[in-house]
């Protein structure tokens, strides 16, 4: 991690009482589902966000931990997931297989860097023999957000049913190249539209 993405996450800190992505940060990470406690998938992956891009994208190397993945596909190859301003897609790098999964105005958004206005500290954990501070980011449900001093992130949990855990080494705040967002020319297909996918009907 370069001196510069430190002194970018420190300025970050001390202008917010809340955390506050970096407008274009990027990081491996290992996402875990989990069911009533029981552990029920995991996948390595990649998290891509670029808030100048109005843009996120997510890699999993196991496609069925995701649910938006599993109801496109049975495969188990890898699966993208891509927000733009247009709303999120889902593509099957193997088949070359893509299709549009729910529009803007559904909510399929790329988050805002000051999506965690309302977090609450609730104190240090170790992660990873990292130190982080976690916070309680009140939505439809308690999802909590974990990151270490210097701002980077060292877990995100959503809601209980899905944890992502990142590997502080591979964080970057360097900028990503607009085509790591491209959709292909041949993605016209509307995804199957239902519990997963929606507004598309």
């Amino acid at each position: 991690m370069s001196r510069h993405t430190l002194l970018l996450l420190a300025i970050v800190a001390l202008s917010s009482s809340y955390p506050v992505w970096p407008k274009t940060w990027t990081s491996d990470m290992r996402l875990v589902t989990i069911n009533n406690v029981t552990v029920t998938g995991v996948s390595d992956g990649t998290y891509w966000y670029d808030y100048t891009q109005l843009s996120l994208r997510k890699d999993l190397s196991y496609g069925q931990i995701d649910p938006f993945c599993q109801s496109v596909s049975p495969s188990t190859n890898t699966c993208t997931l891509i927000f733009n301003t247009k709303g999120m897609y889902i593509l099957f790098p193997q088949s070359q297989s893509c299709c549009f999964c729910c529009p803007a105005s559904a909510g399929c958004t790329t988050l805002k860097p000051t999506w965690m206005f309302n977090a609450v500290a609730q104190g240090e954990v170790q992660i990873n023999s990292r130190k982080c501070t976690k916070y309680l980011v009140q939505g439809g449900s308690a999802n909590y957000w974990y990151q270490d001093a210097q701002g980077v992130p060292c877990e995100m949990d959503n809601g209980g049913f899905e944890i992502f855990v990142f590997d502080a080494k591979t964080f970057s705040t360097a900028p990503i190249n607009p085509s790591i967002f491209e959709i292909p020319s041949t993605c016209t297909d509307i995804c199957p539209q239902g519990e997963a996918c929606w507004g598309l009907n």
